[in-house]
């Protein structure tokens, strides 16, 4: 409390300027409390956001007597635009790895929309190229923010050992620690009228397939120097007698000791396929 100043000399400036200060005090706390409580709001809903995003995702990877499959998605906000999933139908194994342009909220929801749009079309087309179709109809629609997903789909006979596969403007995966030779197509949700056009490799016993976004390839040091290709490709190469998870694992562990503790600048994604028989 300030005391009351009959004068109008320098002590009563000196009260009345303390009680200015007061009331601008009072008031910034106030506004303080105020975002403060909002932010707290923002971060919970980001959390619950990122749960229910990481939710999406398969938790459970088959390694059995056909296959073995793990995957590791690490976003580099609460929420991203990375995306994988995979699943089992008449002896198929159906899979995708994708990257969405942008990060946070928004991208985040176009990830659940690729994801959503992979699983109903895999479920009706036959081939990599209609699934692929289907899904840059779907995210092409009503597209205003001008997003858009690179991404790589494929289909795995579990009897031959054939994969065909789409490309859609996404980084080329490795083949037992090669670069497939990929054709580029666009990525989804530029242009609903575009031909997909699908490839097939046939692979042994014993073959691997490692999928990825690139933020593993372009994850960087402080001196801004990036992990690249060429050293992705000698840590699928040390990888040969690993299992999937010990791959995927081994993988970011490489880029993490690359990087040296510098902030993850985007989502890192990683999936590993081994053919058993």
């Amino acid at each position: 409390a300030l005391p009351d100043i009959d004068t109008e000399d320098e002590v009563r400036q000196l009260r009345d300027s303390f009680e200015t200060m007061q009331g601008s005090l009072q008031e910034y706390i106030d506004d303080l409390k105020t975002t403060t409580a909002a932010n707290e709001r923002f971060e919970s809903e980001l959390t619950i956001a990122s749960n229910i995003q990481m939710a999406m995702l398969p938790k459970e990877f088959p390694n059995n007597e056909e296959f073995d499959l793990y995957a590791m998605l690490k976003p580099a906000k609460e929420v991203g635009g990375d995306l994988y999933d995979f699943f089992v139908r008449n002896d198929i194994l159906y899979f995708v790895i994708g990257d969405v342009s942008g990060k946070g909220i928004p991208a985040a929801m176009v990830m659940a929309t690729a994801k959503c749009s992979f699983r109903f079309s895999a479920h009706y087309e036959k081939d990599p190229q209609d699934i692929v179709t289907g899904m840059n109809k779907a995210l092409s629609a009503n597209n205003d923010s001008e997003m858009f997903v690179t991404l790589f789909a494929g289909m795995l006979d579990l009897k031959t050992g054939l994969l065909r596969y789409c490309n859609a403007g996404h980084n080329p995966v490795l083949v037992n620690g090669e670069y497939l030779k990929v054709k580029p197509n666009l990525a989804l949700g530029l242009f609903r009228e575009f031909a997909y056009q699908q490839q097939e490799i046939q692979l042994q016993a014993g073959s691997s397939i490692t999928l990825y976004t690139d933020g593993i390839t372009e994850a960087e040091r402080a001196d801004k120097a990036q992990f690249g290709e060429e050293a992705l490709k000698q840590c699928t190469l040390q990888a040969k007698d690993m299992s999937a998870e010990q791959t995927c694992r081994h993988i970011i562990s490489q880029v993490q000791a690359f990087t040296k503790g510098n902030v993850q600048n985007d989502d890192i994604t990683i999936m590993t396929i081994k053919i058993n028989r």
